[in-house]
């Protein structure tokens, strides 16, 4: 199934602006009410600062939503350029 690359620019138009950032639950009061205006580069992402081995994959989850919503801009047009190239070709 082909990724609905319409659809994907719509909801990242919608979300709050990036570049996004991440950092754990304590660091994040001061950001929150920024995070609800949309302001850019505010702390959207949260995880348990806990240095128990559980919460190393909310870590990995935390940096790895943030990688993608920061990439997002350049990834779709990565997409939609190798898209009409592939037209182009066929």
């Amino acid at each position: 199934m082909p990724i609905d690359l319409d659809e994907l620019e719509r909801l990242e138009r919608e979300a709050t602006q990036g570049p996004w950032a991440g950092g754990n639950a304590f660091d994040m009061f001061t950001d929150d009410d920024a995070a609800r205006r949309g302001e850019p580069g505010t702390h959207i992402a949260h995880t348990d600062p806990s240095d128990d081995k559980e919460f190393d994959k909310g870590r990995a989850d935390r940096d790895l939503i943030v990688a993608l919503r920061n990439a997002a801009p350049a990834l779709f047009a990565e997409l939609r350029a190798a898209r009409a190239r592939i037209a182009e070709l066929e």
